[in-house]
């Protein structure tokens, strides 16, 4: 059997609607009303695949995308409603629990009675009220928010995702909110006031690594985010991982985890932040122990914003994944965690990096 365009009975691959656990997300408020902030097409296509065929022959994810119209990289949101009141409300919400302890704002019509609230990390609380002019609360409550994967809808850029939320094979969750991946913030696409705002008081983005090569950048030398968002071009390549290249890999990753070191988030993008910027994530991702399936599968998330299957002819990806297969090592995240060695991390920083991206929880 093969991928078939338009019929999911065409993948070789198990459905696991009810078996699914690698990506099943744990019931976090039993009675409590829980608001699923995943794309519906994204859900599930992640629910219900597994790849088990390791040659990377076919792939699944364009019988979940479709001919469906509308945004399909983008999240859904959170509504919150309440008494319709003349002017504007401000809309307030606070992460319970949280570290850091995220706020998040917002002005809406009081007539509408009805807020969309994006970018909201899964798996959380979040405390609100809703607060009519001259300051008096109309309404508070606790949102609970469900799902793993976490897309972000930012105004004018495209592609854009946290990794968090993946488990991985010793049972922990990779964090939210410590990287982030997506397209350029300038060139084919360019951010707009809307969503720097978003991504600097959002998702808090206080480094920026960008993949692409210097004509690609116009000598880009500060980022577009502001001169508190560090700044660092790395060319690097599609899938490829050649010797001489590997002292810029190194310098990727080594800025990388400084970030998280540093609980500064970091945005790593290329151009549309499919190929050169899902080669670092399967690395990262495979690094912190996420299986072969799960990567795949990520990977291919891209997939809902412009098709990159992991078969197709612009696709790479099995040629990556061979390679690193190469390296010795019992598991998959062995392998890595070799090409990581021949880069010249040291055990104890790959643990540090790992303890440092990994949770008991999602």
């Amino acid at each position: 059997m093969k991928h078939r365009k338009g019929g999911a009975r065409g993948c070789i691959a198990i459905l696991l609607a009810l078996l699914c656990l690698d990506y099943a997300s744990p019931v976090m408020a039993a009675g409590k009303g829980i608001v699923s902030l995943e794309n519906p097409s994204a859900k599930q296509f992640l629910t219900q695949v597994f790849y088990a065929d390791e040659s990377y022959r076919f792939s699944c994810v364009l019988d979940y995308v479709g001919r469906k119209r509308g945004r399909l990289d983008w999240p859904r949101p959170a509504e919150i409603t309440f008494p319709r009141t003349k002017g504007k409300v401000w809309v307030n919400l606070r992460l319970i629990h949280g570290n850091p302890a995220i706020r998040w704002k917002e002005r809406a019509k009081g007539e509408n009675g009805r807020v969309c609230v994006y970018n909201l990390i899964p798996q959380s609380r979040y405390a609100y009220t809703v607060q009519a002019p001259g300051g008096r609360t109309i309404k508070s409550g606790v949102l609970y928010t469900g799902g793993t994967l976490r897309m972000c809808r930012v105004d004018g850029v495209r592609n854009v995702r946290d990794i968090g939320g993946w488990s991985t094979g010793d049972g922990r969750w990779i964090r939210y909110g410590k990287i982030y991946r997506g397209g350029e913030l300038d060139g084919k696409h360019h951010v707009t006031p809307k969503g720097k705002k978003t991504m600097k008081k959002v998702l808090n983005i206080g480094v920026e690594v960008d993949l692409r090569k210097k004509k690609e950048t116009k000598d880009r030398k500060r980022s577009v985010l502001g001169n508190k968002v560090e700044y660092h071009r790395y060319s690097t390549l599609s899938y490829r991982l050649p010797d001489r290249k590997k002292a810029t890999y190194a310098k990727v990753f080594r800025r990388i985890f400084r970030s998280v070191e540093q609980d500064r988030p970091v945005y790593i993008h290329c151009v549309y932040g499919c190929d050169r910027t899902g080669t670092i994530a399967f690395l990262l991702e495979g690094l912190l122990g996420v299986n072969e399936s799960d990567l795949a599968k990520e990977y291919e998330v891209s997939s809902f914003y412009l098709p990159r299957t992991r078969d197709g002819a612009f696709s790479g990806y099995r040629e990556l994944v061979q390679e690193i297969k190469t390296y010795p090592g019992d598991t998959l995240q062995d392998k890595i965690t070799g090409y990581f060695y021949e880069l010249g991390f040291t055990e104890a920083q790959l643990k540090r990096f790992r303890d440092r991206m990994l949770t008991e929880t999602p």
